[in-house]
């Protein structure tokens, strides 16, 4: 292989470079896959949220329709469903805050 690279007149440094640099970017892509399904393994057996809760994410007030292993659906009264990420829920810098209606006070 590595002469057949010589002979079309390629390096294996180059390649080697351009397979690292690769290999980087879809390790950061993997780890925030990583971290959402971790984060629903976690939301899943712990539960620390439920179906039927209202939580506040980024300013959003909304009910949680389904809790799914990398994603949650959130009904957001007036934009309708938004999917959110599950470590986004987990998160303490997301202020997703749990809102308790006046109904259960």
């Amino acid at each position: 292989m590595v002469i057949s690279f010589r002979m079309v007149g390629l390096s294996i440094g180059k390649f080697g470079l351009l397979f690292s640099a690769l290999g980087i970017g879809v390790g950061f892509g993997i780890r925030n896959v990583a971290a959402n399904f971790v984060s629903g393994i976690i939301i899943l057996f712990e539960r620390p949220i439920e179906v039927g809760e209202f939580v506040e994410i980024e300013g959003k007030v909304g009910r949680i329709q389904t809790i799914k292993l990398r994603s949650t659906d959130v009904i957001v009264d007036k934009e309708g469903p938004s999917l959110f990420r599950i470590s986004i829920l987990l998160n303490k810098s997301s202020k997703a805050v749990r809102v308790r209606p006046s109904w259960q006070t």
